[in-house]
C-alpha cells in the first residue's frame, strides 16, 4: 500500500509578551507591530497560547506531497506530487 506525506495545517494563535520603552503606549504598540521588531526572536518570542484546541485541520496545498517508499516497494523509489 502507498504511503504519503504533506503537511496539514492546524489553525492557532500564538502570543509573546514584550517589554518595549516609548513615550507613550501608542507608540509602544506602533513599534512591536512593526515586522522589524516582533520578526527579531530576541524582541518577541512566540508561544502557541493556551486553549487551543485543535477542532479543524487544513491542507494548505493539496499538490505539495510526496510518496515515500514502504517496506515491499524499491527502496530508490521516490515519486513527487504534481509541479506546481
Amino acid at each position: 500500500m502507498p504511503r504519503f506525506e504533506f503537511t496539514i495545517t492546524a489553525p492557532a494563535t500564538q502570543s509573546a509578551r514584550v517589554s518595549i520603552e516609548a513615550e507613550t503606549i501608542e507608540e509602544a504598540q506602533a513599534i512591536a507591530l512593526a515586522p522589524s521588531f516582533y520578526e527579531d526572536p530576541d524582541n518577541a518570542k512566540f508561544e502557541i497560547d493556551e486553549g487551543n484546541p485543535i477542532h479543524e485541520v487544513y491542507l494548505p496545498d493539496e499538490d505539495d506531497y510526496e510518496e515515500i517508499p514502504t517496506d515491499e516497494d524499491d527502496v530508490g523509489r521516490v515519486v513527487a506530487g504534481p509541479a506546481r
